[in-house]
């Protein structure tokens, strides 16, 4: 009968202590999924609803692409930096396994404000027992850059009004009657 060799009481511990610390890793990481989703969400255009499922309370909004508009929900609220303080309370509250986004209808992109309205209206997820929305009516982030800015001139003098501004600001060159125009000044509106 071959005898195994008697270990030390320090040696004991940190086998003990190893297997313990493994143990807690790997039930950590069943507890903490990966950052990446599996859930089929599309890259079209679309309405969503994020849904808490502790309180059956949700968010109507529209995306034209819905994954990237999840990702930077999440994002957002991960950090604790969403502009929804209502929507990021509850995510505080509750945690991000009680939270759901699902994809309600497809749609148009040209057809995104009209069909979100609709939704916030048949829902009435303004209404704070119901829904995390504050606004009753839907908007676009991206009308800021479409409205027209006036009060810019060219270097020749000439009054200027630039219709969008992201698009005017992302162009390399800027062409005048005959030569690359830089240097636009602003000037004061009273």
């Amino acid at each position: 009968m071959l005898l195994k060799p008697a270990r030390s009481r320090k040696a004991r511990a940190r086998r003990s202590l190893a297997g313990k610390s493994a143990r807690i890793t790997s039930r950590c990481k069943l507890r903490h999924p990966t950052e990446r989703d599996t859930s089929p969400i599309p890259r079209t255009s679309g309405i969503y609803f994020i849904v808490c499922k502790a309180t059956g309370r949700f968010y109507v909004g529209s995306a034209v692409v819905l994954q990237m508009r999840r990702r930077t929900h999440w994002n957002a609220l991960r950090g604790g930096k969403h502009s929804n303080k209502y929507l990021q309370r509850a995510w505080n509250r509750h945690r991000e396994a009680n939270f759901e986004f699902q994809v309600v209808e497809l749609v148009r992109p040209s057809r995104l404000l009209a069909t979100e309205q609709s939704w916030l209206n048949k829902t009435d997820c303004i209404d704070r027992t119901i829904g995390f929305n504050i606004l009753p009516h839907a908007l676009s982030r991206a009308g800021a850059a479409v409205q027209p800015r006036k009060g810019f001139f060219d270097p020749r003098g000439r009054p200027v009004t630039i219709k969008n501004l992201h698009q005017f600001c992302r162009q390399p060159r800027i062409y005048g009657d005959d030569a690359i125009v830089q240097g636009w000044q602003q000037t004061k509106i009273s």
